[in-house]
C-alpha cells in the first residue's frame, strides 16, 4: 500500500495537507493500542513529506540544492578567455532571437577569432555545480521532521484537550441528570454525536471510572454504569489508565452486592439484622441463645475470609468488632441451664413419685440404681460424643440419608407401636412381662423419633416431649397402674408423633388406592359410634373394649391429618375437654378407666376426620 493510500489522501505538494491527514490518523491508531499499526502510519507520513518537493508545482516550495549568481562578474583584460570562478553563479539564460536562424548564421570556420572573444563577453560561460554538503542537507531534513512533529503533537494535544472539555460537560449532564433512570440517561449520552469521537469516549469513561471508585457514588448508579459500558466482561481500557481506581471501583461494587444481599435476609434472620445495626448495644441476652451466638460466629467467619470489602465500605468494623468479642469466649448457652435444669429437677421428680412403680414396673428403690446409671451414661455419652465420630464416616451418610428413609423405618414402627400399645392395657401384668414391655416402648419410641425426623425439627420434639410428661403421668396414676412411668410416658410420646403426623404421607405412597380413603373414613366414623354408644352392652370385657377403642383411635389418625397452628391447638383442646366432659353420655362404662380416657382421643380424631372430608370438597386435596 503506498504512502498516500495509508494517509488517505491523493498525492499532493501540499504540506500541510499531509500533516492534517497525518493528524485525522492519528487520532485513531495511538502506539499504545497499535504500535504496528502508528509505525506504518509514521513511514507513510515522512515517505509523503520527501516526495512531496518532487510533485507538480513544487517548484516554489522546493528547497534550491545549487546556488548561482545573479550576474555576470567582470574578467580582466589581460585574459583572452573568461576565467572560472569560486563563488557559485548563475548564468542569465538567452534565447536566440527570431531572427538568428541557422540560414543566417555565419559558418564558424569563416569567422574570425575576435568574433568568438567578443561573442564570449555576452555569452559567458555557465560556472560549475557547486558540491551539495551531505552533513547540511541531513542537518536541515532533521530539523524539518522535528518542526513537524512538533507541529503535530501540539495539533493532538489540542484535539485532545478539546475532547476533554466536551467530555468534562457531558459527564456533568449525566451526573445531574443520574438519579432518574441513570441507564437510561447514560445510553442517551453515549448514544450522541459527540461520543462518536474516540476521545471523548475515552475521556468521558475515564470520568466514569474515577466518579465509580468514590464513596459518593450510589450502588444503583454503579451498577447501571458497569452494565452500559461492560466492565464486568472487559475492563482491558479503564485498568491500563486507571488502575487503582478500577480496583476500587470493582471492590465497590462487589461490595454493594452483598450488601443488598444481607438486606433481604435482615428481616428473617437475627444475626443479619444485628451486623447492620448502627451499634451492638449494651444487652448480651441474645447470646446466651446458642443458635444466635454459633451463626453470629460463622457469618462473622465467613465475612472475615470472602467478603472483606463488605466489610469495609458498607459495615461498620466497630459493630462487628463488637460482636465478635462477644461471641468468641461464650460457651454457656439457654439451653445448657435447661438441660442443667432438667438434670436437677428430675431425681425431685422421681422421688415425688417414690410410692408408686416409677421405671418400667419397678418401684421405687430401684430410683438408688437407676438414677446414678443414668448420670454415668450421660456424662460418659457427652465424653465420647458418638455422634461426632460418626460425622464423617460413610455410616452417617447411611443412616441419614438412606436408611432413614426407607419405607421399613418410616412406616415399620406404626404396626409395631399399636401391638405394643394394646397390650398396655393387660390388667395386673408380671414385673417381668411390664418391664420387657417397657424396654420394647422405649426401643420403638427412639425408632419413631428417628423415622419422624424428615418431617419433625427440634420444636416439635420439645413440644411432644413435654405432652408425652403430662399424659404419661395420668396414665399411670389411672389408666395403667402396673406399668412404669416410663412405659407410659414413651407410649404418649409415640401417639402423639402418629397423631402429629397423620396419614398424607402413607396415602401418598399408594396412589392407586386413594379412591378408597372416602369409604373408609365414612366407616370409621360409623364404627366410632358404634364403639361409644354401645360400651355398656359390648360383650367384650372393659379392658379388651379399651383395647379396641385405642386402635380404633390409632387407625383414624392414618385416615387424618391432625397438624394444627400450636395456639389452635392448645384453645381447641381446652374446647374438646369441656365439649366431651359436658355431652358425652352418662354411660357407666364410659366413667371407668382406662376406657374414660380413650374417649378424648377418638372424639379429637373423629373432628379431625371430620374437617377433612368437608375440606376435601374444596380443594380437591384428601388431607386439608
Amino acid at each position: 500500500m503506498s504512502a498516500w493510500a495509508v494517509l488517505g489522501i491523493d498525492p499532493t505538494p501540499d504540506v500541510r495537507a499531509i500533516k492534517r491527514a497525518y493528524g485525522r490518523k492519528l487520532k485513531v491508531t495511538r502506539p499504545e493500542d497499535d504500535a504496528e499499526g502508528f509505525q506504518h502510519l509514521n513511514d507513510a507520513y515522512q515517505a509523503a513529506l520527501q516526495m512531496a518537493p518532487y510533485l507538480d508545482g513544487a517548484d516554489e516550495q522546493a528547497a534550491p540544492e545549487v546556488l548561482v549568481a545573479q550576474a555576470p562578474m567582470e574578467v580582466p583584460a589581460q585574459f583572452h578567455e573568461p576565467a572560472p570562478v569560486c563563488m557559485p553563479v548563475q548564468a542569465p539564460v538567452h534565447s536566440a532571437a527570431p531572427e538568428d536562424t541557422l540560414e543566417d548564421q555565419e559558418p564558424a570556420w569563416e569567422r574570425p577569432v575576435a568574433a568568438f572573444r567578443e561573442e564570449a563577453w555576452e555569452h559567458p560561460v555557465p560556472a560549475l555545480r557547486v558540491v551539495a554538503d551531505e552533513r547540511a542537507q541531513r542537518l536541515a531534513l532533521e530539523q524539518e521532521r522535528r518542526r513537524q512533529r512538533e507541529e503535530a503533537r501540539a495539533a493532538a494535544e489540542a484535539a485532545s484537550a478539546a475532547a476533554f472539555e466536551i467530555a468534562s460537560l457531558l459527564w456533568g449532564q449525566f451526573v445531574q441528570k443520574s438519579a432518574v433512570s441513570p441507564k437510561y440517561q447514560l445510553k442517551l449520552i453515549m448514544e450522541g454525536e459527540d461520543m462518536m469521537l474516540l476521545e471523548v469516549r475515552e475521556h468521558f469513561e475515564l470520568f466514569a471510572i474515577q466518579y465509580c471508585a468514590g464513596a459518593a457514588c450510589e450502588d444503583e448508579l454503579r451498577e447501571a454504569i458497569f452494565a452500559v459500558f461492560g466492565w464486568l466482561e472487559d475492563d482491558a481500557f479503564v485498568r491500563r489508565r486507571l488502575p487503582d481506581a478500577t480496583g476500587e471501583a470493582m471492590a465497590r461494587l462487589r461490595a454493594g452486592r452483598d450488601y443488598n444481599a444481607l438486606l433481604q435476609r435482615a428481616s428473617t434472620e437475627p444475626v443479619i439484622a444485628a451486623l447492620l445495626a448502627d451499634s451492638a448495644g449494651r444487652r448480651f441476652g441474645r447470646t446466651i441463645i446458642g443458635n444466635f451466638t454459633r451463626q453470629m460466629r460463622a457469618q462473622i467467619a465467613l465475612i472475615r475470609e470472602y467478603h472483606r470489602e463488605l466489610l469495609y465500605f458498607k459495615l461498620n468494623p466497630e459493630v462487628v468488632a463488637e460482636w465478635e468479642r462477644r461471641v468468641a469466649g461464650r460457651r454457656y448457652f439457654l439451653e445448657t441451664a435447661l438441660i442443667s435444669a432438667g438434670v436437677g429437677v428430675a431425681p425431685f421428680m422421681l422421688a415425688s413419685f417414690s410410692d408408686r412403680k416409677m421405671v418400667l414396673g419397678f418401684d421405687s428403690h430401684f430410683l438408688l440404681l437407676f438414677l446414678p446409671l443414668a448420670l454415668i451414661a450421660g456424662l460418659a455419652w457427652a465424653l465420647v460424643d458418638p455422634l461426632a465420630r460418626l460425622r464423617d464416616t460413610p455410616w452417617r451418610d447411611r443412616l441419614l440419608f438412606d436408611l432413614r428413609f426407607r419405607p421399613a423405618v418410616q412406616l415399620g414402627w406404626i404396626p409395631v407401636f399399636a401391638l405394643l400399645s394394646a397390650l398396655l392395657f393387660i390388667p395386673d401384668p408380671a414385673p417381668a412381662f411390664a418391664w420387657l414391655l417397657g424396654t420394647a416402648m422405649v426401643a420403638c419410641t427412639l425408632v419413631a423419633c428417628f423415622a419422624n425426623s424428615v418431617l419433625f425439627d427440634k420444636a416439635h420434639y420439645i413440644v411432644g416431649a413435654i405432652c408425652a410428661v403430662m399424659v404419661g403421668h395420668s396414665m399411670a396414676d389411672k389408666g395403667y397402674p402396673g406399668y412404669g412411668y416410663v412405659t407410659c410416658a414413651a407410649g404418649a410420646y409415640c401417639a402423639l408423633q402418629l397423631l402429629y403426623r397423620g396419614g398424607a404421607d402413607l396415602w401418598n405412597r399408594m396412589p392407586d388406592k386413594a379412591h378408597l380413603l372416602l369409604p373408609l373414613r365414612c366407616v370409621w366414623l360409623a364404627g366410632a359410634i358404634a364403639l361409644v354408644a354401645g360400651a355398656d352392652v359390648s360383650p367384650l370385657p372393659l379392658q379388651l373394649h379399651a383395647a379396641v377403642v385405642w386402635l380404633w383411635a390409632l387407625g383414624g389418625m392414618l385416615l387424618s391429618n391432625p397438624t394444627i397452628n400450636p395456639f389452635a391447638a392448645v384453645a381447641g383442646g381446652l374446647v374438646l375437654v369441656f365439649v366431651i366432659m359436658t355431652l358425652r353420655p352418662e354411660m357407666s362404662m364410659l366413667r371407668s378407666s382406662p376406657l374414660s380416657m380413650l374417649i378424648s382421643p377418638l372424639f379429637g380424631v373423629a373432628m379431625f376426620m371430620f374437617v377433612n372430608m368437608i375440606r376435601t370438597k374444596k380443594n380437591q386435596h384428601p388431607f386439608s
